[in-house]
């Protein structure tokens, strides 16, 4: 989640854009359980059921095991070093990738 002095200060300073979402306790990263440090910012993705938010790393991990799909078939040793978020993502999000 965001620290609170830097949600105010994104919240007082007018016309800041931001490359994405802020985190918030009710969006954070579903890429990963844990971060090193907590993103700030988030992406969101919509599935055909429901909008995902990722960090800008796990946005790149995602794309990555993407085209390695797409490419090959790739073997569970490789698989699994994407976790079990990654790969759960990387599976649901269409063929074309969709910013909400």
């Amino acid at each position: 989640m965001i620290p609170g002095e830097v949600l105010a200060l994104i919240e007082g300073t007018p016309g800041l854009e931001l490359s994405g979402t802020p985190t918030t306790k009710d969006v954070n990263c579903q890429g990963a359980k844990f971060h090193s440090p907590r993103p700030m910012v988030v992406h969101a993705f919509t599935t055909p059921d429901k909008t995902v938010y990722l960090c800008g790393t796990c946005v790149d991990n995602v794309a990555l095991l993407r085209s390695l799909n797409a490419a090959t078939e790739v073997p569970w040793t490789v698989r699994r070093c994407f976790g079990n978020n990654v790969r759960q993502v990387a599976e649901q999000l269409p063929c074309e990738e969709n910013h909400a």
